[in-house]
């Protein structure tokens, strides 16, 4: 476990909340309530957070988490993907997916993506470049997104 070093921290509790604490070291469980504290902080640093774990998944295959109501199942999440994949509803994903790396490229760059930037993290959620510029084409012909400075920028309308 390695020596013992002190590590102070204050942390303001709810009485109910210390209650809970003392009950649990006076019932002989743990040594102290520094070793309660621990063991809990120990628990929770190593246990897999399953819904994070989803939800990263789901992000990174280009999936809008915000509308999908938790919690749901790994198999549930693979299907969302497979759907994705296949073209069951993968469409409006993918469109979706552009316009939001759009919007935050362009909130940090004056209004306007640079569409290399949007290739570069339209890549990162597993959608080719390809793909992206076929969606960016629909999105702009259907006046969704613009292209102020020609070809090289984009921008949501």
């Amino acid at each position: 476990m390695g020596r013992i070093r002190k590590y102070q921290v204050s942390v303001g509790l709810s009485s109910d909340l210390i209650d809970m604490i003392e009950d649990v070291v006076e019932k002989g469980e743990y040594r102290s309530r520094s070793h309660f504290i621990e063991t809990l902080i120990r628990q929770n640093i190593e246990d897999e957070c399953i819904p994070c774990k989803i939800n990263d998944k789901l992000r990174h295959h280009g999936i809008n988490t915000n509308y999908i109501q938790f919690p749901i199942t790994m198999s549930e999440a693979d299907e969302l993907i497979e759907n994705q994949k296949t073209g069951r509803g993968g469409v409006r994903n993918r469109e979706k997916l552009i316009m939001e790396i759009v919007a935050e490229l362009a909130t940090n760059n004056g209004g306007t993506a640079q569409l290399l930037d949007v290739f570069n993290e339209a890549e990162r959620y597993d959608l080719d470049r390809s793909t992206a510029e076929d969606v960016i084409e629909r999105l702009c012909q259907h006046g969704r997104m613009l292209r102020p400075s020609g070809y090289d920028t984009l921008q949501i309308s």
